[in-house]
């Protein structure tokens, strides 16, 4: 009889923790993948003035943006990759019409300079908190509700 006690209320803290618990594991999807977009930006931007050429951050999947970034030179050589977190989706926002990647001449600066500020945009599940990564002078990642931050 005590072990039946014992299973129902563990039962019960699990059935009140669970959504909580799949709630923070999503915004952790977000903020690594987030994470990972700007440290793409900052190392294509630290590329093209490295080499001295345009270097282009481009989303890879169908559609782009889908499964992660690649990373190529002027001469269309892949230089780095990676992978975002699954249940997650990435877009550019306020991007040139039809552009799907970000250029960055060799002084460092955007190539494709939107007419607003352009961002990669990080969401997940419905309930989840969606993060921005800025690209401007310099890049930052906003999440959704701060003053400062554009979704």
């Amino acid at each position: 009889m005590e072990v039946m006690i014992v299973v129902v209320i563990v039962a019960v803290i699990a059935a009140i923790a669970m959504p909580n618990f799949l709630t923070m594991v999503q915004n952790t999807r977000i903020s690594t993948t987030a994470d990972s977009v700007r440290d793409a930006v900052m190392v294509a931007r630290t590329e093209a003035i490295r080499r001295g050429t345009p270097v282009t951050l481009s989303g890879t999947g169908t559609p782009p943006w889908s499964t992660g970034w690649e990373l190529r030179d002027a001469g269309n050589t892949s230089l780095r990759e990676g992978q975002f977190a699954s249940g997650v989706t990435v877009d550019l926002v306020n991007a040139p019409a039809g552009a799907n990647n970000i250029v960055f001449r060799p002084n460092g600066t955007l190539n494709n300079t939107p007419t607003s500020e352009m961002y990669v945009r990080v969401q997940g599940a419905a309930g989840s908190t969606a993060r921005a990564v800025r690209l401007n002078r310099g890049v930052s990642v906003c999440k959704s509700g701060d003053s400062n931050c554009p979704i």
